[in-house]
């Protein structure tokens, strides 16, 4: 018997419309899935404590709407059948909470200036790092039904796990849904790539428009060109998100790509080389302590350069002789 034959019966025998033939059939599939009026798990699965509480709350609602005109087993029959489709609907990760856009996110507010990183603690008791030039809107109804906050700029995100709550985090790119999860949402405005970055945990990410959805693993990313709207999956090193997340920064023999996808994480910036045609020299070091300002002092320095920042971007120039 298929599902929506099966359905179908429980509703005939539920609002008593079922004929005796129906009822027959009926008692034939359920008595091939019972033993000893218990659930079947090597059939059916098993019964977590979740499904015991959702079939005492049906039990409940079928005694209270209508007389009991069906004996016991035929209504943990019928509870059997609504439990399995309602689990699937409701628990399956691949099924995605109501969207929403980050512009539609309203609630309390958080910013920082262009020259200071905020740790936040929000009621569900998950860690925000917003990094500079960064906001964080915390939904009204946080962790009432779910939980939605919109990104702009740059942030650390270590949820708290609360499996009934999904935890969305919006950009204008991204729609990033987490369980028990550490990752970086990064999305500037007049950045040319905004992406989203696994640490730990799972993550399902939405990309541009909503169109198409990518799962992560720990040490992947999703890149977004903010012109095209075109998405890249890539590998990074968990490692050094790790050591970032610590705010620690350092540099082995690191050559000028590197120090640059460092500098943008820690500082939460963006660096411009493009308008700078310049051999640039390797670093070494702890930079953990240092502003961003000693930093590229340091860089500016060894490799006689100049360099300027505005509106989180960083444009490096040769200097003139």
């Amino acid at each position: 018997m298929d599902r929506q034959t099966l359905i179908t019966l429980a509703e005939k025998i539920s609002n008593g419309s079922a004929t005796n033939e129906d009822i027959v059939l009926y008692n034939t599939w359920y008595n091939s899935f019972k033993i000893e009026d218990k659930w079947n798990e090597q059939e059916l699965g098993p019964i977590t404590e979740k499904e015991n509480y959702l079939l005492n709350n049906i039990y409940t609602s079928i005694r209270n709407r209508r007389t009991v005109r069906l004996w016991p087993r035929m209504l943990i029959g019928v509870a059997a059948v609504l439990i399995v489709t309602a689990f699937y609907m409701l628990f399956n990760f691949n099924v995605a909470p109501k969207s929403y856009t980050f512009e539609q996110i309203a609630g309390k507010k958080f910013e920082t200036p262009y020259n200071m990183r905020k740790t936040i603690v929000l009621t569900d008791g998950t860690e925000v790092v917003l990094y500079p030039g960064s906001k964080l809107i915390v939904a009204n109804d946080f962790n009432e039904t779910d939980r939605k906050i919109a990104v702009y700029g740059q942030v650390y995100l270590k949820i708290f796990h609360q499996k009934d709550k999904p935890f969305v985090a919006y950009s204008k790119h991204t729609a990033t849904t987490a369980i028990g999860t550490a990752f970086y949402v990064r999305d500037f405005e007049r950045a040319q790539k905004s992406s989203v970055m696994l640490i730990e945990g799972k993550v399902k990410v939405q990309e541009p428009n909503r169109k198409s959805i990518q799962y992560l693993e720990p040490g992947t990313a999703i890149e977004v060109n903010q012109q095209t709207l075109t998405a890249v999956k890539k590998v990074i090193d968990k490692n050094e998100l790790l050591a970032l997340a610590e705010q620690k920064l350092y540099f082995d023999q690191a050559d000028m790509p590197d120090i640059v996808r460092k500098l943008e994480l820690f500082y939460g910036i963006e660096i411009d080389l493009a308008s700078c045609n310049c051999k640039f020299k390797k670093i070494n070091g702890d930079y953990s302590n240092h502003s961003l300002v000693s930093v590229l002092n340091t860089i500016s320095y060894i490799n006689n350069l100049s360099w300027k920042l505005t509106n989180q971007k960083v444009v490096f120039t040769a200097k003139t002789k």
